[in-house]
């Protein structure tokens, strides 16, 4: 199911990522948004590791994220390691680096 799901990737950057830039770049950002930016990447990894787990509250950024997580271990690895903790901007970079030599490779 979930490698059946078409995610158009061209689209407007999505809070998942314009958060991660923020972050890399140094700054903050609202601690809402950090809470969404850790649920999209706790939910990916919970379907990266069993698709079963969508329902209706899943956000579609954990979808387009997890089925990148299934094909590359550098972005899983990356993802991984954000706990409970807050964000770096060290690991937000080594995030948006993984995924980009992913989408550079595909």
């Amino acid at each position: 199911m979930l490698a059946a799901t078409s995610m158009d990737r061209d689209e407007s950057p999505a809070p998942f990522h314009v958060a991660l830039r923020i972050l890399s770049s140094e700054r903050s950002i609202p601690e809402k948004l950090a809470v969404y930016l850790r649920d999209v990447m706790t939910q990916a990894l919970q379907i990266a590791s069993d698709p079963d787990t969508i329902d209706g509250e899943t956000l579609p950024e954990a979808i387009r994220l997890a089925l990148d997580l299934r094909e590359s271990d550098a972005l899983r690895a990356a993802v991984g390691m954000v706990g409970a903790g807050t964000i770096s901007a060290e690991l937000a970079r080594e995030i948006l680096s993984a995924e980009h030599k992913f989408a550079v490779t595909r």
